[in-house]
């Protein structure tokens, strides 16, 4: 469904949005992926439909308390989560983007 029908661009409650996930190459071998699509209704909603439908990639991208790893960011729509309410509303064509920064000697 559309939301630039709707007003502020927002999905009634309850309705879901199409949004696109975009995985690093690092995750791709965990994932069988670099990009896919999940429904959800939130930013929230969009990360726990990811881990659902990739359950491999929980332990990659939270600790053992489930706090999001120190090298690992969340994007939504090139924004970055850490500095955004996860409950932002999800409309159509959204873009979640994980990233993983890389260190080596």
């Amino acid at each position: 469904m559309d939301a630039s029908a709707h007003p502020r661009g927002q999905l009634p409650a309850g309705l879901m949005a199409s949004v696109q996930v975009r995985l690093p190459s690092l995750l791709e071998p965990i994932a069988g992926v670099r990009s896919l699509t999940v429904e959800a209704s939130t930013a929230k909603g969009a990360i726990s439909a990811l881990l659902e439908s990739q359950p491999g990639l929980k332990v990659h991208l939270y600790d053992e308390r489930l706090n999001l790893r120190p090298h690992v960011r969340l994007f939504w729509n090139d924004r970055d989560l850490a500095w955004l309410d996860d409950e932002v509303a999800a409309r159509d064509g959204d873009v979640l983007t994980v990233m993983q920064a890389v260190s080596g000697g």
